[in-house]
């Protein structure tokens, strides 16, 4: 079950509660928030951050930090420094955009090393992979993309069916 479907029910869920009390807000105030789609809160049950942090309206501005290896660069003890850098900053949310080296044990170190939320691209897998078997990225296929987002949803909102539409269909490459 989704945050805002346990909100719905009229229940507080945990990460409702803790990003209030980061707010000082009632959590009652969060749900509401996040009822109207006025915020959100980033949750995944599989991999919950333990510092989850509301976003939106009302709310204080959050500081998001972007990481991320390249083909050039894959130095995944580079990119936990700057883990520790972000929390010793009071940094709110991370973006992994990593685009060089092994991408899942990457993203797993990471999310290993942080209590904040972690977001990831995983379009970007999909276009490395399309390098890689086809020689550049305007060659990715729909199934490519296909292929990243089922492995990326099962990961990580195999808890929410109701996200799971298919967000690729209709989508063509130019070439």
């Amino acid at each position: 079950m989704t945050l805002i479907e346990k909100v719905r029910k009229g229940t507080l869920p945990l990460p409702a509660r803790k990003s209030a009390q980061a707010e000082g807000l009632p959590a009652e105030e969060i749900a509401d928030l996040v009822l109207r789609g006025l915020a959100v809160i980033p949750w995944n049950p599989r991999h919950a951050p333990r510092n989850p942090c509301g976003i939106g309206r009302g709310l204080r501005t959050k500081i998001n930090v972007n990481l991320g290896t390249s083909r050039d660069f894959a130095d995944v003890q580079q990119e936990l420094a700057k883990v520790k850098i972000t929390l010793k900053y009071g940094g709110d949310t991370l973006m992994d955009l990593s685009t060089g080296g092994d991408l899942v044990r990457i993203r797993r170190r990471i999310l290993a090393a942080t209590p904040i939320p972690l977001g990831t691209v995983p379009i970007y897998q999909a276009a490395i992979k399309a390098i890689d078997r086809r020689g550049s990225i305007v060659r990715m296929t729909e199934e490519d993309g296909h292929d990243q987002y089922r492995k990326s949803n099962t990961m990580t909102y195999k808890n929410s069916p109701k996200f799971l539409g298919d967000q690729f269909s209709g989508w063509k490459s130019n070439i």
